[in-house]
């Protein structure tokens, strides 16, 4: 299970393992049972030089795994959700991708993003544009 918590990557970055990370009081499950550290699993993020050390927990009665997320970066993304929104409304109002944005990597979000707004009924009018702006004043996470 994936917990969004407010953290600097700058400062997990120099401080490593060594970064001082809240512990949960209980689990998040109904069991509410005591949470235990369970070491740290590496990930990369953009604009970070190496990879980052996030603390992961586990439950002592059902086991759960979870692991700390930065808020604003969905997992199996490097890129923080305002980057990739906006890198999705350029695409859609100029039909190029910004410079520092690989096309690949930028056509594996327009697909997840349309897979996602299709699924759950979110194509506003059939405009993407407008679908994107509304995904990102109700901040959504598409993944």
């Amino acid at each position: 299970m994936i917990v969004h918590i407010k953290i600097s990557l700058e400062e997990v970055e120099s401080k490593g393992r060594e970064y001082r990370w809240e512990r949960p009081n209980q689990c998040p499950n109904s069991c509410n049972g005591k949470i235990w550290g369970h070491g740290f699993v590496y990930r990369y993020f953009r604009d970070c030089t190496n990879a980052i050390p996030l603390k992961r927990w586990r439950c002592s009665v059902c086991h759960i795994i979870l692991q700390y997320r930065p808020l604003g970066f969905w997992r199996r993304f490097q890129d923080s959700c305002s980057r990739i929104y906006s890198a999705l409304l350029e695409r859609i109002s100029n039909g190029k991708w910004p410079p520092d944005i690989p096309r690949q990597r930028g056509g594996y979000w327009l697909s997840k993003f349309t897979e996602y707004a299709v699924l759950h009924e979110m194509i506003i009018e059939d405009d993407l544009r407008k679908s994107v702006l509304y995904f990102i004043e109700k901040e959504f996470c598409f993944i």
